[in-house]
This record gives C-alpha cells, structure tokens and sequence, in this order.
C-alpha cells in the first residue's frame, strides 16, 4: 500500500512541476509582446559579400536582430539604436561599425510617398575612405529594411549625407 502512495504523490508532484512549466512558458509569449524585433546594419570586414551586402573594401553589410519596444514608426528607434552601438563586437565579434566614433543623433524622420528622409545631427567621423561606403551601407539598409521605404535621402547636419562623407576623406 505505501509503494501506491508513494507513487500517487509522485505522479501528483510530477503533475504540479508540468503544470508549473506550462504556466511559465505560456507566460513568456505575453511578457515578450511588449518587445519588437527590428534589424541595426554592421560590417562584416573582409568577407567579400558572402554573408550579406558588398560593402566596402571588400565587407558585407549584415543585419542583427535588436529589440526595442512597439511602435507604429520603427524607423527611428532603429536609427538610434544603430547609432547608440559604438562597438559591433557586442553584438558579433566578427563585426565592426563604422559609425562607432561619431556622435550623431536621430533629429528627425519624415516619410513621403516611400521616400524616408532622415535628418542627423551631431560629429560624423569616418576613419577614411573604406568606412565612407560602410556608414552609408549601415544607414541605408537599416532604414530600408522596412517595406514603406522605396527610396532614402539622409542629412547630417543639414548636409547631404553623400557630401559630408566626400568632406571626410
């Protein structure tokens, strides 16, 4: 008699932990609702377009999945968050930002008929003429990532992005 009770009590205890898991992770779903996956662009150095984008001299611009809170207009958090990374490595140690010494800020977004027009402010430092192409590959496709997007025009100071780069050398 006593090995049947040990067996019920087993079989309840065993019950309750499933029970338990179940709730847990029917939980996680809701508590991850609040959380959405956007893409921030890096440069994969010397990889020649395999695993993303020919950037460069010779890289892949390759996306990483960053989560930022919901939002109707996710092109500006994904802006900041690009631009908050100052090193890619946390991220992937293969990887690298071009934009890690500069000091931009996100001042405005405007969208028109598929056109995103994004406004910077701040110090945009290019450490030369293959992180030229690189920052704009990572400004680009992070902002086209989004089906709206058809076409970009970035400004950094009022600038044409395209221009303040050719003044960086």
């Amino acid at each position: 008699m006593r090995s049947k009770d040990l067996t019920r009590g087993t079989v309840a205890g065993l019950l309750i932990a499933v029970a338990l898991l179940a709730t847990v992770l029917l939980a996680v779903p809701a508590a991850r609702a609040d959380v959405e996956q956007i893409k921030v662009f890096f440069v994969r150095i010397g990889d020649q377009g395999k695993t993303g984008k020919p950037v460069g001299c010779g890289d892949s611009v390759v996306p990483v999945l960053h989560a930022i809170a919901p939002t109707k207009a996710p092109l500006r958090p994904a802006l900041e968050a690009l631009l908050a990374i100052r090193d890619a490595g946390m991220c992937d140690s293969d990887l690298y930002t071009a934009l890690g010494n500069s000091r931009l800020v996100v001042e405005r977004v405007t969208m028109d008929a598929g056109r995103a027009t994004v406004f910077l402010r701040g110090e945009l430092r290019s450490g030369g003429v293959c992180d030229n192409p690189r920052i704009k590959a990572q400004l680009e496709e992070t902002i086209r990532q989004f089906s709206t997007v058809k076409e970009t025009a970035i400004f950094v100071n009022g600038i044409p992005l395209d221009t303040a780069l050719s003044e960086k050398g």
